[in-house]
């Protein structure tokens, strides 16, 4: 029986780990011939959820959303250099 994948979701959390998580999506899509969507998630440091009333600059979500979308472009290029097909979803 095969397996019909037609693409993989690969949550990224840009932690020292990640390029092994790519690494191993990657081989996955070269052995299915299907794309990747690479997918970045952000919450609060705990610092924030637990401080009551604590104070996010005006821009904190812009900034944070622009960092992530930099960081998601910059490891899908990479993969679009092997040749996969690469999406990006924040």
């Amino acid at each position: 029986m095969a397996i019909d994948v037609r693409s993989i979701l690969v949550p990224i959390d840009f932690s020292p780990n990640a390029q092994t998580v790519l690494e191993w999506a990657a081989h996955l899509a070269e052995e299915h011939e299907c794309p990747l969507v690479l997918l970045h998630a952000y919450h609060l440091p705990v610092d924030f959820q637990q401080l009551e009333g604590a104070y996010l600059p005006p821009d904190f979500w812009t900034q944070v959303k622009n960092d992530a979308a930099a960081n998601l472009e910059k490891h899908a290029q990479a993969l679009r250099d092997r040749g996969l097909r690469v999406e990006t979803v924040l």
